[in-house]
C-alpha cells in the first residue's frame, strides 16, 4: 500500500481475501503490517509484510512431509532477441507432448516452477497429474482425477479468487500468482498468493461470471464434470453460509480499520471492501443452482433377485453425503443437483431412512425420507462370495504393492462399511460399496500405485502398512452389529516357499477360481506373462446367425431353455427367422416361418415359436456389457443358460406357449427396427452358452412372426494393462474352473516319535494325521502323499482308502509299505525329523494339484506340529503334546520366560541394525533349564488385545537356558527376516508407561509387566534377571541386568590408646547412595591384631589388649552387595599402654596434687564421690588431654565434707 502500481488505500484487501480463504479451510500466509523508513524518511502509508508459500509454511501445515513438492505457478513472459515485443505463456494444466507422445516438461517449467523441492528434476508427481486431467476418455475418469487432484482444496483456492474478483491468478483470467503443493502421499492442491487486484480495487466486477476460468482444461473440468463442477459450486455456496455474511466480515474490517486509525494511519475506510461484497453476494445467491432434498425413486420398492438398491433424488449445494439408515454414502451426481447412490441391503432390511449430510458428516435437518422395501432375494451369508483375489507382495518398485478383493456374486452386493483387512490394520470407511463381479483394490501408496501399473489404474484405498514381502495370514473380517465382535469372511495365507509359486518378473499372486476355497494353495498361480487388454467388442451373435428352432410343439414344463436340452431333432435357419410381408423387413428374411395362425399339434392360434443358439466365449465377459438388437414381433423373453435375462413387450408373471404379448412393435406393429437391451456380462460362462427365445403373439389372430438378434459385448472398464504381470482392478489372467476341493486337511504331524503312539508292528514311527471336515465321508483312493515338493505323488493312497465323517485318519510315514494293512497304512517314504514337509495332492486333467501341505520346522523329539484349531491352514505350530487321531491339544509347555528388560525412550543406546534407527526395545530372558521356541507366541502392549503381535514360526526365535532374545518395538515388523536374530513387532513402547505381554499361542498370559513413566536411556527391569523386583537400570540388552552401583563410604577413625586389659569398642560408620539401599558387610585386614572382632553387619569393633607396650595399624573395609560388589576402606592405629599410675600429695592447706603418666591422644577426667559403694562419681575437672609427658593436676579440696574420694578415669576415644 506504498506508492506504487494499484495502491490498496484500505490496507485489508489481501488481507480479507486471504481471512476468506482460511475460513475456508485453506494454509493462511503469516502476514503483518510494517513501515519502511529509508534515511530517516517514511515511505508510504503502510506496508504488508507477507509471507510466501515456502519451507516454513510447508512445515507450519505439512510437518510430517519429507518429500512434498512445492510450485509456483507463474506466467512465462518470452522477449524477442530485439526486446521490442514479447509473448506471454499462461500456466494451464493442458497436456503438451513431446513428438514421441510423452508429456513434454520443458513446456510446464517456466510455468510452475519448482520451489522448496529436494529434486527439482523430478518431474514424475506433476506430469502424472497432468496425464490424469487430460485422460478424459477414461471410464474412472473422476477416480483418477481424485488420484491426482486434491478436489475440494484445489478447487477452494480458485473459488475465493473469484469471489474477490482476483481476475489476476491461475484458475481466473491469468495462470499466475498462485502455488500448487502436492504433500507426501495425498493429491495436488493449490495455495493462495498476492490477491491484491481484488474487492473492487482494480478487481472484475461483483457480477463478474465464476467461470471466467483462462485454463482450457479446468474450464472443461468444472463444465463437464458434474461431480466436479458441484464441488467447485459448494465452495461458493459454504461461502454464502458463512464468511460472505456481513455480520461475520464486517466486525473483522471495521476493527481493524479503527485500530490503524487510532495508530495513526491515514487509510481509507473499508466500505469500498463492504460494497464489494455485498454485491458479490447477491450475485452469487442469484447464480448458484438451487434445489430441495428429494427422492426421485419410489417409496415402495421391490427388490426380485438382487440386494441392490439404487435411489436417485435431488440435493441443494450443501450436500456431499447421502445417509441410508445412518450410513454416510458417497453418491454419484448425474448433474449439479442430481444424485445416485448404490446401496446393498439386507433381507430383514424393509424400511430404509434416507437423510442428507454435508461435507464434515453433519446431518442436515428436515431431510429424513423413508422408503419401504420387499426384499424377495435370497439372503447370503458374507463367506466365500467377498474373496482376496490377487495379492502383489513382491511389487516391481517400492510402495507397489496392493491387494485386490472381489465379489464373485452375480446379482448380490455387499456393504463394506467396517470390515478390516486385521493383520494390515486397515478398515474400509463408511459407505464403502463392492457391488456384484466387482473388484476393490487397496494400495500401498496410491501414486506409487499409478506410476508403476499405468494412470488408467486408481486403487480405492491406501493401506496403512505394507503387504509382508516374506508371506503372511490376510484375515478380512466383517463387524457384528451391536457387539465389539467381528466374522471372519476370507482368509489366505501364502508363503514364499514351495510348494506356493515364487515370485518372478514381479507378478502378482492370483486366484484362480474364486468360487472355491481360496485357502488352498492349488487355487493360486503366478502368470509371468504381461497381460494384454482385452478387446474392446466381442460380437457374439449377427442377425444372420444360425438358430434352432421350434415352431409345432408346446414345451410347457419342458426346460428347453437349458444348456443341456437336446436340440438336436430342431430344424435350424439362419435370421431373420420370419413369416412376414413387410416389405421393409423381407429382404433380411434367410428363413421363412409357418404362419403363426395355423394351430398344431394341440397349440391354439397364436402359439409361442422357440429359438435357441450356441455362443462359445474364450474369455470371461465380466468386465462386458453385451448389447442386444433384436428384431421382435410380436413379444419375446429371452434367457442365457436357463436364467431369465430379458422381456420385451411381455407382462411379468410366469410365460406359456399360449401367454401373449402386452403390445404390438412401434411402427405400426410389424418389426421394422429392431428393440436393443443390454444383458451383464457376467451371466455368460467361459465355454459353450446357450441363447434361448420364446417369441409370442399379440393375440391369436396375430399374422406374422419376426425374430432376430445381434449380440455384441462392449468392455466396460477399458483399462489399459499393466506393464507387469498382474491385473489389479479387473480379471484375473489365469481365471479357470477348479473342481470343488474335499474338505480335508493335514492337521498333525509328529517328525520324531519316541515315547508317542506305535504302530500295528508296535513300533513307534512318525506318522502323519488328515482331518475330514465334511460331514460324508470322503475317499482318499487316487490322492497323494509326499516328503519333496519336487516329486508330488511320491505315495498314492489305496483304491479303499475312506476317512470318515469329522473323522481323522492317522498314516505311518516310516517308509515301510510292506506294513501296510486295512486300517493301518504306511508311506513309502520317511520323514525327516525336526524340520521337513508333508504334502497331500491330487491329479485332476493331468495337472497335479496341492490339497495341502504342512512345513513343520525345529520339532523336538516326542512334539507334533499342527493346526491349532483343527482343520485350517492358517495357523499351525509345534505342539507339545502329540494327539494321534483326535484333536490337537493346544497347551504350551510350561516355560520360564520373563519380560527382563525394556527401554522405552532409547535415543542414543542402542541402534536398531536393521535400519540404524534408535528405537524402542525389549528383552525376553529364559531362566527355565530347556531351549523355548517363541513361534506361535504373541506379543501386545495392550494387554486386553493378547493377539496383537504373532511371533513368526520360523524356528529362529529360540532362547537357549539362561539366555535372552531382544524384541525391537518399533512398529516395523516387516524388518523381520531369515537372517537377523532379532524380533521386530508392529508397536511402539510409550516413554509415559504403559503393559507388555506376553501370551502363549492360547492368549494365556506367560508374563506381564506394567510400567510408569520412563526415563530417556535408562532402561528398567528384573534385578536379578527373572526376578520380582523392578529397577531403573543401566541399560544392557543381551546380558544379565545389573543395578547402578557406586562404592560405599566409610567414616575416618581418629587414632586410638588402649590401656592393657581393657576392653575397647569402636563404631565403624559407613554411608551408600544407591537406591535401592544395598547391604554393606564390614571386615578387618589382614594385619589386625590378635583378638580383635568386628560384627559385619554392624560394624562395632571390639578389642581387649593383652601385650603392652605395642603399637597396633589396624585396616577396616566396607563392601556394597551391588553388581559388581564395591567396597571401601579406612585405617587408624591403636597404641596399648599400661594403666596410668597415680600418685596423690598434699598441696597447701586447701589442695591435693594428682600426678600420673600419659601418652599423646589419651583423655582423662577427675571424678569424685563421698561413698565407695556408691556408683555415682561426678566429674570435677574437664577433659584433660594426654600430652605424653606426666600431668600434675591440683585439685582444690571442699572443705565441708567429712571424706572425699578422687579417681582419674581414661576416657574411651
Amino acid at each position: 500500500t506504498g506508492h506504487f502500481f494499484h495502491n490498496d488505500r484500505t490496507t485489508q484487501i489481501d488481507l480479507t481475501a486471504n481471512w476468506i480463504a482460511r475460513k475456508l479451510g485453506q494454509p493462511y500466509n503469516y502476514r503483518r503490517h510494517v513501515h519502511v523508513v529509508v534515511n530517516g524518511l517514511t515511505r508510504g502509508t503502510i506496508y504488508d509484510d507477507v509471507q510466501q508459500p515456502n519451507s516454513d509454511t510447508i512445515k507450519e501445515f505439512f510437518p510430517n512431509d519429507k518429500n512434498g513438492q512445492l510450485r509456483k505457478i507463474e506466467d512465462w513472459i518470452e522477449f524477442e532477441d530485439t526486446a521490442t515485443s514479447h509473448g506471454i505463456t499462461t500456466a494451464t494444466i493442458e497436456r503438451f507432448n513431446k513428438s514421441t507422445g510423452e508429456i513434454d516438461t520443458k513446456r510446464y517449467r517456466w510455468n510452475w516452477r519448482p520451489r522448496v523441492t529436494r529434486n527439482p528434476d523430478d518431474w514424475a508427481p506433476f506430469t502424472n497429474f497432468i496425464a490424469a486431467v487430460n485422460a478424459t476418455n477414461a471410464p474412472n475418469y473422476i477416480d483418477l482425477v481424485r488420484t491426482w487432484m486434491d478436489l475440494p482444496n484445489f478447487l477452494r483456492p480458485v473459488v475465493v479468487n473469484h469471489i474477490c474478483g482476483n481476475w489476476d491468478s491461475y484458475g481466473y483470467s491469468r495462470g499466475k500468482n498462485m502455488y500448487a503443493y502436492k504433500p507426501d502421499n495425498k493429491p495436488w492442491r493449490l495455495w493462495v498468493w498476492d490477491m491484491e487486484l481484488a474487492l473492487g480495487s482494480s478487481s472484475s466486477p461483483p457480477t463478474d461470471s465464476i467461470y471466467s476460468i483462462h485454463d482450457p482444461r479446468l474450464a472443461w473440468m468444472i463444465n463437464s464434470i458434474p461431480e466436479i463442477h458441484r464441488e467447485y459450486l459448494q465452495g461458493f455456496e459454504e461461502a454464502l453460509r458463512t464468511v460472505l455474511k456481513p455480520e461475520v466480515y464486517e466486525p473483522i474490517l471495521d476493527e481493524r480499520y479503527q485500530n490503524l486509525v487510532l495508530n495513526g494511519i491515514p487509510v481509507q475506510s473499508p466500505t469500498s471492501i463492504k460494497n464489494f461484497l455485498v454485491n458479490r453476494t447477491a450475485y452469487l445467491t442469484n447464480v448458484l443452482p438451487k434445489a430441495m432434498f428429494t427422492i426421485s425413486s419410489p417409496t415402495n420398492i421391490t427388490l426380485q433377485t438382487s440386494n441392490v438398491l439404487v435411489l436417485n433424488g435431488t440435493a441443494p449445494l450443501q450436500v456431499s453425503f447421502i445417509s441410508v439408515n445412518g450410513v454416510l454414502y458417497k453418491p454419484t451426481w448425474t448433474s449439479v443437483t442430481n444424485w445416485q447412490v448404490i446401496i446393498p441391503v439386507s433381507k430383514t432390511n424393509n424400511v430404509v431412512e434416507i437423510a442428507a449430510a454435508d461435507r464434515y458428516s453433519n446431518h442436515i435437518p428436515d431431510t429424513i425420507i423413508t422408503i419401504t422395501l420387499t426384499n424377495n432375494f435370497e439372503e447370503l451369508d458374507h463367506v466365500g462370495w467377498v474373496v482376496f483375489n490377487e495379492i502383489m507382495y513382491a511389487p516391481p518398485r517400492l510402495g507397489a504393492g496392493f491387494i485386490e478383493i472381489y465379489n464373485a456374486h452375480t446379482n448380490i452386493a455387499f456393504d463394506l462399511t467396517g470390515w478390516r483387512i486385521e493383520e494390515l490394520q486397515y478398515v474400509f470407511p463408511p459407505g464403502t460399496v463392492l457391488l456384484p463381479q466387482n473388484y476393490l483394490v487397496l494400495a500401498e501408496n496410491p501414486f506409487v500405485f499409478n506410476e508403476t501399473y499405468g494412470i488408467s489404474h486408481v486403487p480405492f484405498d491406501t493401506l496403512p502398512t505394507p503387504i509382508p514381502s516374506l508371506g503372511a495370514v490376510l484375515t478380512l473380517s466383517r463387524p457384528v452389529p451391536n457387539t465389539t465382535n467381528s466374522v471372519v469372511v476370507d482368509r489366505v495365507k501364502y508363503e514364499v516357499a514351495s510348494p506356493w509359486p515364487i515370485p518372478t518378473n514381479s507378478a502378482s499372486l492370483q486366484l484362480i477360481d474364486a468360487y472355491q476355497d481360496n485357502s488352498r494353495v492349488a487355487n493360486w498361480l503366478l502368470d509371468t506373462n504381461i497381460p494384454t487388454s482385452p478387446p474392446t467388442n466381442i460380437l457374439l451373435l449377427d442377425y444372420s446367425s444360425t438358430w434352432k428352432y421350434m415352431q409345432v410343439s408346446n414345451l410347457d414344463n419342458v426346460a428347453w431353455q437349458s444348456l443341456n436340452y437336446d436340440d438336436s431333432k430342431w430344424p435350424s435357419g439362419k435370421g431373420l427367422l420370419a413369416y412376414e410381408n413387410n416389405p421393409a423387413i423381407t429382404p433380411l428374411i434367410k428363413t421363412t416361418l409357418l404362419d403363426p395362425r395355423i394351430a398344431t399339434n394341440g397349440m391354439q392360434s397364436g402359439h409361442a415359436y422357440y429359438f435357441r443358439a450356441y455362443v462359445v466365449v474364450t474369455n470371461s465377459l465380466k468386465s462386458y456389457a453385451v448389447n442386444v438388437s433384436a428384431y421382435i414381433d410380436d413379444g419375446a423373453v429371452f434367457y442365457v443358460n436357463g436364467t431369465e435375462v430379458a422381456r420385451i413387450r411381455m407382462n411379468p408373471g410366469s410365460v406359456s406357449n399360449s401367454t401373449f404379448a402386452s403390445e404390438l412393435p412401434p411402427n405400426n406393429g410389424d418389426a421394422t427396427s429392431p428393440d436393443t437391451f443390454t444383458i451383464p456380462g457376467n451371466v455368460f460362462a467361459i465355454g459353450t452358452n446357450v441363447i434361448a427365445v420364446s417369441v409370442h403373439q399379440y393375440n391369436a389372430n396375430s399374422s406374422d412372426i419376426v425374430f432376430g438378434m445381434r449380440m455384441e459385448a462392449v468392455l466396460t472398464n477399458v483399462l489399459q494393462s499393466a506393464p507387469y504381470p498382474c491385473t489389479p482392478g479387473w480379471e484375473n489372467s489365469l481365471v479357470d474352473t477348479l473342481p470343488p476341493f474335499p474338505p480335508i486337511w493335514l492337521n498333525e504331524v509328529q517328525p520324531e516319535n519316541i515315547t508317542g503312539p506305535a504302530d500295528n508292528y508296535n513300533e513307534r514311527d512318525p506318522w502323519v494325521e488328515i482331518i475330514n471336515l465334511g460331514a460324508s465321508p470322503v475317499t482318499l483312493g487316487g490322492l497323494y502323499l509326499s516328503d519333496t515338493t519336487t516329486n508330488l505323488t511320491k505315495w498314492v493312497f489305496p483304491s479303499n482308502t475312506t476317512i470318515p465323517a469329522n473323522g481323522f485318519l492317522v498314516i505311518w510315514c516310516d517308509g515301510q509299505t510292506n506294513q501296510t494293512t486295512t486300517n493301518h497304512l504306511h508311506t513309502s517314504f520317511r520323514i525327516t525329523p525336526t524340520s521337513g514337509i508333508v504334502i497331500l495332492s491330487r491329479v485332476i486333467n493331468n495337472s497335479t494339484q496341492v490339497l495341502d501341505y504342512v512345513s513343520y520346522n525345529n520339532v523336538p523329539a516326542n512334539w507334533s506340529h499342527g493346526s491349532i484349531p483343527d482343520g485350517q491352514p492358517f495357523y499351525r505350530r509345534n505342539l507339545y503334546y502329540a494327539t494321534a487321531g483326535a484333536s490337537n491339544n493346544p497347551a504350551s509347555p510350561p516355560i520360564q520366560v520373563f519380560i527382563n528388560e525394556w527401554m522405552a525412550d532409547n535415543t542414543r543406546t542402542l541402534a536398531d541394525p536393521v535400519d540404524g534407527d534408535f528405537e524402542d526395545w525389549f528383552e525376553l530372558w529364559n531362566v527355565g533349564p530347556e531351549a523355548v521356541d517363541l513361534g506361535g507366541y504373541y506379543l501386545t502392549d495392550a494387554l486386553d488385545n493378547p493377539f496383537k503381535f504373532r511371533i513368526p514360526e520360523t524356528g529362529q526365535y529360540v532362547i537357549p537356558p539362561g539366555g535372552c532374545i531382544l524384541v525391537w518395538a518399533d512398529g516395523e515388523s516387516n524388518q523381520n527376516s531369515t537372517n537377523n536374530p532379532q524380533l521386530h513387532v508392529n508397536f511402539a513402547l510409550s516413554k509415559a508407561g504403559e503393559a507388555i505381554g506376553l501370551f502363549t499361542p492360547e492368549g494365556t498370559p506367560v508374563d506381564v509387566v506394567v510400567f510408569g513413566p520412563q526415563i530417556t536411556d535408562v532402561s528398567q527391569g528384573r534385578f536379578p534377571d527373572g526376578g520380582a523386583n523392578i529397577y531403573f537400570m543401566p541399560p544392557t540388552p543381551m546380558a544379565p541386568n545389573v543395578l547402578s552401583n557406586s562404592a560405599p563410604v566409610i567414616a575416618p577413625v581418629s587414632n586410638r590408646v588402649a590401656i592393657l586389659g581393657q576392653t575397647i569398642t569402636i563404631q565403624l560408620v559407613a554411608t551408600d547412595t544407591d537406591i535401592p539401599p544395598q547391604i554393606l558387610t564390614f571386615s578387618l585386614g589382614p594385619e589386625a591384631p590378635e583378638g580383635m572382632t568386628i560384627n559385619p553387619t554392624t560394624g562395632l569393633i571390639t578389642w581387649t589388649p593383652n601385650n603392652v607396650p605395642s603399637t597396633n595399624i589396624v585396616s577396616v573395609i566396607v563392601t556394597d552387595n551391588g553388581t559388581p560388589p564395591l567396597s571401601s576402606s579406612t585405617t587408624f592405629t591403636i597404641i596399648v599402654v599400661p594403666p596410668p599410675t597415680i600418685y596423690a600429695s598434699v598441696h597447701g592447706t586447701t589442695s591435693i596434687l594428682l600426678q600420673w603418666n600419659s601418652y599423646p591422644g589419651q583423655k582423662f577426667v577427675i571424678e569424685t564421690t563421698c561413698d565407695l559403694t556408691s556408683k555415682n562419681w561426678q566429674p570435677v575437672t574437664p577433659i584433660i588431654n594426654g600430652t605424653g609427658e606426666p600431668i600434675a593436676y591440683i585439685l582444690a579440696i571442699e572443705p565441708n565434707l567429712p571424706t572425699s574420694f578422687y579417681r582419674v578415669r581414661v576416657l574411651d576415644q
